[in-house]
């Protein structure tokens, strides 16, 4: 492989006040840092991750290297510890946090054409007060620095050019600089960002990448944060989902990976997971929980319908207040309301009464 991605995962995030890694929380159904995980494996990149010891992180990406971070001594010792393991067998390395920001596949790919530059940084230009590291410019233009927000003069707060966490190192300028960190700043931590400094010192060339050009769903340090990168998650899988011809009709949630085919319409108030398949032309009624279900073609379901673990056939029509749990549904099924089928087999053509209960049950 010419390329790898180092993740830095191994930070406490205490300002999330939540007892589980940061990068654990779930956006939009998954965790934050298996968002990225995926996007880089479809670059067929090798991926380390910095974890701290005894992770929970390592259970949940079992097809990546790991490296423990023994001590808390911040994102720059975290990169030295990956470096140590990585060595010299990549010419190009990756840098992401592990709580984002979510990336799509074209920033990527924008990210690992160097260009013959030593540095490749995602950078912004946010007028709003923020705490984002401040990139610096030399008389000529050219990026020089970044400067952490605490360690900013009030002249150097008003710099609007901000950094992204997101840097694509060439291998060589990279191992031949991260030594040379130190913890001279107002947190007592080695800086990943000090890194800019030393490689532009050192003669390497660092290129800009401008984020507004791509998809980008912003970091997450609190829950605050969490917020804003989930409403904007949330509105790009609802507007794919219109763009592929699916009508969604007020409020309704849905994770990531569930896939819709074209002419359904979803009335308000439904939730449906990543595990799910709607088919062509179906209607989902007001109120309904759809979990690692298949529901075929031209299939009606009414209000308060609950859905786990089900196959759904073609041509079936669901009334109100149904439950269904590890069900299979054959083609041109109807359920009439207030039923519940708890592990059970509804053949083709069958009509189910109104209010009844099976359980581990098959028809005939």
């Amino acid at each position: 492989m010419k390329n790898c991605a180092i993740i830095l995962a191994g930070g406490r995030g205490s300002r999330m006040k939540r007892s589980k890694n940061k990068t654990l929380e779930t956006l939009c159904g998954k965790p934050i840092v298996c968002h990225i995980v995926d996007v880089l494996q479809k670059q067929n990149l090798k991926i380390f991750v910095v974890v701290s010891p005894n992770s929970e992180i390592i259970k949940k990406l079992p097809n990546c290297e790991f490296v423990v971070q023994n001590e808390p001594l911040g994102t720059g010792d975290a990169l030295r510890c990956a470096c140590a393991k990585i060595g010299d067998n990549f010419e190009n390395i990756l840098v992401v946090n592990g709580d984002g920001p979510v990336f799509d596949e074209n920033l990527l790919i924008k990210m690992l054409d160097m260009n013959n530059c030593a540095v490749n940084l995602l950078i912004k230009n946010i007028t709003e007060q923020n705490t984002f590291g401040k990139i610096e410019r030399d008389k000529k233009g050219n990026i020089c620095n970044i400067i952490e927000t605490k360690d900013c003069t009030l002249e150097q707060l008003t710099i609007t050019e901000i950094n992204m966490g997101i840097y694509c190192f060439n291998s060589k300028f990279l191992m031949h600089n991260i030594s040379k960190l130190s913890k001279n700043n107002a947190q007592n931590e080695y800086y990943a960002t000090d890194l800019i400094n030393l490689i532009y010192k050192d003669g390497g060339k660092i290129q800009g990448v401008d984020a507004d050009n791509f998809e980008i769903f912003s970091g997450v340090n609190t829950l605050d944060e969490l917020v804003v990168a989930e409403n904007k998650m949330q509105k790009s899988i609802i507007q794919k989902l219109q763009n592929n011809g699916v009508r969604i009709i007020g409020q309704s949630y849905f994770e990531f990976g569930c896939v819709i085919a074209k002419d359904t319409t979803i009335f308000p108030f439904c939730y449906i997971d990543k595990n799910s398949y709607i088919g062509e032309n179906t209607k989902i009624g007001v109120n309904n929980l759809i979990f690692n279900s298949n529901i075929g073609d031209n299939a009606i379901l009414g209000a308060n319908c609950h859905l786990s673990n089900c196959k759904i056939g073609v041509n079936c029509k669901f009334g109100s207040n149904i439950t269904l749990e590890n069900c299979v549904i054959g083609d041109n099924v109807t359920i009439l309301s207030n039923s519940q089928l708890i592990n059970a087999e509804i053949l083709a053509n069958h009509t189910v009464a109104n209010g009844v209960c099976f359980q581990n049950i098959k028809n005939k």
